[in-house]
């Protein structure tokens, strides 16, 4: 069963994401506002499952939830994380996969398109 990609979304906020919609189901890590402790346990909850060839970490907000957000998903997705990035320019979000290891890359891609293995 081939389960559909999710975009991990650090923080709420209040600019507009429908771009990112694209790419999956958006599931908001934490509300706006400072981080504290409690993140760490709430983060880890709903990073739970999380696929590092298959759903995304959409970086927006306070610079810890997204140190912590992309170590939770390394953590949880075996050293694999797929990075949304806003390209302002092309008005577009695309992906970049990272692998903690040190393993062959996936190639960058944009919505509708496959990773060439």
């Amino acid at each position: 069963m081939n389960k559909q990609a999710r975009v991990f979304v650090t923080q709420e906020t209040l600019h507009s994401l429908a771009g990112a919609e694209t790419y999956g189901s958006l599931v908001f890590l934490l509300p706006r506002g400072s981080v504290y402790q409690p993140a760490v346990r709430t983060m880890r909850a709903k990073l739970r499952g999380y696929d590092g060839q298959r759903d995304y970490i959409l970086t927006v907000g306070d610079p810890a939830a997204i140190g912590l957000a992309v170590a939770l998903a390394a953590a949880e997705g075996n050293g694999r994380v797929r990075l949304l990035r806003y390209d302002a320019r092309g008005a577009r979000y695309y992906a970049v996969d990272l692998d903690l290891y040190d393993r062959v890359p996936e190639a960058v891609t944009e919505v509708g398109e496959e990773a060439s293995s």
